[in-house]
């Protein structure tokens, strides 16, 4: 059952405030390197063959799928962007995605809005994942924080989700 969100539905015409657009109508855009990492073949089994697909999931992806996002070194002078540099160097690189968080990367696109982004993984993994809005708008949060993804209102202008 869908429970209700905090946030606006994408399009129902709710007037966020002057000067903001609704959050689900925000498109996120990817900005950092990932890779897939391929499922783990069960003790005992013999290893898939070269091209097969996953036998289960959502178009063509096995429940542990995941993607790996290369964080990157951020650049610059300031002694901020050092201090960044620096940090980004002595940790971790390398963020490891659960199922939800890597099937939502993968359908970051710049075109999908937040609210299809919402509705994709609400009909991919159900009431799990209630309220969906708000956690895609969380997900996506912290991705833009890390500076790994970044949003583009409606008429593409960049504008920040974390800030609203």
């Amino acid at each position: 059952m869908r429970r209700p969100s905090s946030l606006t539905e994408p399009g129902s015409g709710s007037d966020p405030g002057p000067g903001r657009s609704n959050p689900l109508d925000l498109r996120p855009v990817r900005l950092a390197e990932w890779e897939e990492l391929a499922p783990r073949p069960a003790q005992g089994s013999a290893p898939a063959e070269p091209g097969a697909g996953p036998e289960a999931g959502s178009e063509g992806e096995a429940p542990d799928d995941r993607v790996v996002i290369e964080r990157p070194i951020p650049g610059g002078w300031s002694p901020r962007a050092i201090l960044e540099r620096l940090s980004a160097m002595t940790g971790v690189r390398r963020l490891r995605l659960d199922p939800r968080g890597s099937f939502l990367w993968r359908r970051i696109d710049g075109e999908q809005t937040i609210g299809a982004l919402a509705t994709e993984l609400r009909d991919a993994f159900g009431d799990a994942v209630e309220p969906a809005e708000a956690r895609v708008t969380r997900f996506l949060s912290w991705l833009e924080r890390e500076r790994l993804v970044e949003h583009r209102d409606p008429a593409g202008r960049p504008t920040k989700l974390g800030r609203r």
